[in-house]
């Protein structure tokens, strides 16, 4: 990437040796927020991608302490890897006692994701069928990021369909998988234990170790099998309801029983 152009400005960036400083570029626009007496708003998205970059908490502790008319947004899907990247109550970390809001978005209840899709209709000016709404928060279960989704897919096409809703039901379970792909890197296990929800849908602690045992032939011990749970759910993969675990992404679930996880490398 050599810069960015938003609106038709532009700011080129180096990277060679005579690499842009991005604490003195942030430097530059606080002051320039300053004059404009605007607060410049800058999200990042999905930080957890690059939570072995040690130097990023330094660069948003500096923006932090100093650079009082720059707004700071952090989002992501694994909540619990961002939280671990931070760092907020970790007296060592660089971000340590500073000031932040948290936002937890959940899965709206059907009421609501009908709301949040009628309010999104009428801001768009497209008249959509209850029934299509319905169907889509059925399929959808009150994700927030899929219902968004859908909703853009009706702007495009400037209709909304049910046929739509399972376009994006699709392509979402491929997407949704995809993602937990990457698990594979690290344990083998965790296919079996999606796979094993994705059939279920809900199980208890026990249920799931006994599952993994016969798969693996062999007993695994209770703290290192709490751990797999603790990971997924830290990633946000599996949510725990009571004393039983499920899949928090039905198009996850639909995209594992489309197409399990391999559980043999």
């Amino acid at each position: 990437m050599n810069g960015i152009s938003v609106l038709g400005s532009s700011i080129s960036f180096s990277w060679g040796k005579n690499r842009v400083d991005l604490a003195e570029l942030f430097d530059t626009v606080d002051e320039w927020a300053l004059k404009a007496n605007v607060k410049f708003l800058v999200a990042f998205d999905e930080l957890q991608i690059v939570r072995g970059e040690r130097a990023l908490p330094r660069l948003l502790t500096h923006v932090a302490d100093t650079n009082r008319n720059v707004v700071l947004v952090v989002s992501g899907s694994e909540v619990g890897v961002l939280f671990d990247f931070l760092e907020f109550d970790n007296p060592s970390s660089p971000l340590y006692g500073r000031h932040y809001s948290e936002i937890t978005l959940n899965k709206f209840p059907e009421t609501k994701s009908i709301e949040f899709l009628r309010s999104g209709f009428e801001q768009i000016g497209l008249r959509v069928q209850e029934d299509v709404s319905t169907y889509a928060v059925e399929q959808l279960d009150g994700v927030i990021g899929w219902l968004t989704r859908f909703g853009a897919k009706c702007r495009e096409h400037k209709s909304c369909t049910k046929s739509i809703v399972d376009t994006v039901a699709y392509e979402g379970g491929k997407l949704a998988r995809k993602e937990a792909v990457s698990l594979l890197l690290r344990s083998k296990r965790y296919s079996t234990i999606l796979n094993y929800l994705a059939k279920v849908e809900r199980a208890h602690w026990n249920e799931i170790k006994m599952i993994l045992e016969a798969r693996e032939g062999h007993t695994i011990t209770n703290a290192a099998f709490t751990q797999l749970l603790y990971n997924l759910v830290k990633m946000g993969f599996i949510e725990k309801e009571e004393d039983a675990y499920t899949i928090y992404d039905p198009l996850l679930k639909r995209g594992l029983l489309e197409h399990p996880l391999p559980e043999q490398l």
